[in-house]
C-alpha cells in the first residue's frame, strides 16, 4: 500500500510540474485529482497511475482547460518592453565576457579595462597591440555567432521559457509563456516559438509579428506571433 501511495504522490507531482500557476490556485485541483487517481487504480486493479488514469501531461492540460486562471493575452507594448529588458541583459553578459577576456586572458588590469570608455582611447589601444585587436575580433565573432546562438540564446530564451514559463524580462513585466491550454511549454514548443529570435534569423521577427497580427484580424489567436501560432503557445498577463 505504501508503494502504491508513493506512485500516486509521484504522479501528482508530475501533473503539478506542468501547471505553472501559483500553488494556492492548483492545490484543491490536485487534491481532487489524487482522489480520482486512487479510485481509478482500485477500479482497474493496476497500481500504475499512468495506466489507470492517463499521461500526466495530458491530464494537466485537461485540468488547466477546466479552470479559468484569470489570464489574458499580453499586449504588444508590454511584450516589447519585456523583450527590451531581455536584450539589455544579454548584451550585458556579452560585454562582461569581453571585459573578462581583457582582464584575465590578456593580463590588462581591472582599472585600465574599466576606464576604456572613449572610442578614440579604445582605438589607440587597438593600434598599439594587435594581440588585443585579434582577441576582440575573435571574441565578437564567437559571441554573436557561436556563443550567442548556441549558449546565450538557448540557455536564455529557450531554457527559461521551458523551465520557468518566462524570461527575466517577462517576469518583471508580469508575463508568462504557456501552451494555449495553460500548461508549461515542451522543449519543442519553446524552440519553435523562439526561432525568429536566433542570430541571423532575428531579421524576420517583424514579419513574424505582422503574420500574427494578420491572423488576429481573421479571428485567430490573441497577440501571437506566427511562430507562436505554429507552436500553440501564447504570452499571457495575470489579471
Amino acid at each position: 500500500m505504501s508503494s502504491e501511495n508513493d506512485l500516486v504522490e509521484l504522479y501528482i507531482q508530475k501533473v503539478d510540474y506542468w501547471l505553472p500557476q501559483p500553488k494556492e490556485m492548483v492545490k484543491q485541483l490536485l487534491e481532487n485529482l489524487k482522489e480520482e487517481v486512487i479510485e481509478a487504480i482500485q477500479d482497474k486493479g493496476n497500481p500504475d497511475p499512468v495506466v489507470a488514469y492517463g499521461d500526466p501531461y495530458q491530464v494537466a492540460k485537461g485540468l488547466s482547460l477546466s479552470k479559468d486562471w484569470g489570464l489574458t493575452p499580453a499586449r504588444w507594448f508590454t511584450r516589447f518592453m519585456a523583450f527590451t529588458v531581455d536584450i539589455l541583459l544579454i548584451v550585458s553578459v556579452c560585454l562582461a565576457y569581453l571585459l573578462f577576456g581583457l582582464v584575465v586572458i590578456l593580463g590588462i588590469n581591472v582599472q585600465q579595462a574599466l576606464t576604456i570608455s572613449e572610442i578614440s582611447e579604445a582605438f589607440e589601444i587597438l593600434r598599439g597591440d594587435l594581440e588585443i585587436a585579434f582577441f576582440l575580433f575573435l571574441s565578437i565573432l564567437l559571441l554573436f555567432y557561436f556563443l550567442g546562438a548556441a549558449i546565450i540564446y538557448s540557455a536564455y530564451f529557450v531554457f527559461l521559457e521551458k523551465s520557468y514559463s518566462a524570461t527575466i524580462g517577462k517576469k518583471i513585466m508580469g508575463l508568462q509563456v504557456v501552451d494555449i491550454s495553460g500548461v508549461r511549454l515542451t522543449w519543442k514548443q519553446s524552440f519553435i516559438r523562439n526561432l525568429t529570435k536566433l542570430p541571423g534569423i532575428i531579421e524576420f521577427l517583424p514579419f513574424d509579428i505582422i503574420l500574427g497580427m494578420l491572423k488576429m484580424e481573421k479571428g485567430q489567436g490573441g497577440n501571437q506571433r506566427g511562430t507562436e501560432l505554429l507552436a500553440d503557445t501564447i504570452v499571457v498577463k495575470r489579471g
